[in-house]
């Protein structure tokens, strides 16, 4: 709403829906075709479940950086609100349906962006390697 040339009454195909839960979020991001995001969960989510992904970061200073790394890696289409126009959307949303090779990497882009060793998975990884440390250290060395 409030994008010069694009109507106020939205066509029926268009479903605009209230808050939801987090999970019925994720079944919606992963059914969806193209994924318009603004914010930084919607573009982890987005990534890390291959959905295509066009942003137009919000306010907040973490999404713009999140937004302009995806897109300098050609991970995803990125909008400031100043460029979106019915026109920009439309060229981004063709690229995206047309589909083929240069989709595929984009995907694979974003998904090795927000999952590829960084994140929960580094995060995993030293709980583990802390834990094999305490586990093997002598048991009468104190534990802090």
């Amino acid at each position: 709403r409030g994008i010069p040339g694009v109507p106020d009454e939205l066509p029926s195909w268009v479903r605009v829906e209230g808050v939801i839960t987090p999970p019925e979020a994720l079944l919606f991001e992963r059914a969806a075709d193209i994924l318009i995001g603004e914010g930084t969960s919607t573009m982890h989510e987005g990534a890390a479940l291959r959905t295509p992904l066009v942003l137009v970061p919000g306010p907040i200073q973490e999404t713009h950086l999140l937004a302009r790394k995806l897109g300098e890696r050609r991970a995803a289409d990125v909008l400031s609100i100043e460029t979106a126009t019915p026109d920009t959307f439309a060229g981004a949303f063709r690229s995206i349906l047309a589909g083929g090779e240069e989709r595929a990497a984009m995907l694979d882009r974003a998904h090795s962006l927000v999952t590829g060793g960084g994140g929960a998975i580094a995060a995993a990884r030293l709980v583990l390697d802390i834990a094999a440390r305490r586990t093997t250290a002598s048991p009468t060395r104190e534990h802090r």
